[in-house]
């Protein structure tokens, strides 16, 4: 049976294959804008740290991840791109080693997710950017819970300076996930 692997096909498997997994994400997020909108992570997986997915089916254009690629990189700390065989061979020249690779398959009229290339740890995360994929008042629930005393006025650039600079790089991942599987639960 012929199944078109596109981007809806892809996103349900994707999404029922991480929630079968022995350590479950606390949500899913679909289509949450990173980097002011300038991309659109299609799935983030939320553990302890947000893990983004992104799409590209047997008909979508894989170059395009040069240009996506770079606001990923800046905001998450483990990316997966989960494409199809037909652009396993240029995905593997436009993304980073860092990246993980889940490629789909039809078998007998079922979609099937094989891994090509673990994720491994992203070296070009930066705190402040990755901040800003957070709503200004879910950074001041993180000033609060962090004990970070903050001006009374003050504008959401200067809070992501202010929690960027009292944070660990590891706490602002983990209260970004926070904050994203708060705002999926509430």
């Amino acid at each position: 049976m012929k199944i078109v692997l596109n981007d809806p096909t892809i996103r349900e498997k994707l999404k029922s294959y991480l929630k079968s997994l022995p350590v479950k994400p606390r949500a899913i997020v679909d289509e949450l804008h990173v980097h002011r909108g300038n991309a659109i992570a299609d799935v983030v997986a939320v553990y302890k740290e947000p893990h983004c997915f992104e799409i590209k089916g047997e008909t979508d254009n894989v170059s395009r991840l040069l240009t996506q690629g770079k606001f990923y990189d800046l905001v998450f700390k483990k990316i997966s791109l989960v494409t199809t065989d037909n652009h396993l061979k240029k995905s593997l020249s436009v993304t980073p080693e860092h990246w993980g690779i889940l490629i789909a398959y039809n078998d007998n009229g079922t979609v099937k997710l094989r891994h090509h290339r673990k994720a491994t740890s992203n070296p070009h995360f930066v705190k402040e950017v990755a901040l800003l994929t957070l709503w200004k008042q879910e950074m001041l629930d993180v000033s609060n819970n962090n004990d970070i005393e903050l001006p009374k006025r003050i504008n959401k650039q200067e809070l992501v300076t202010e929690l960027a600079s009292n944070l660990t790089l590891k706490k602002v991942n983990t209260e970004i996930a926070n904050s994203l599987f708060n705002r999926i639960t509430m």
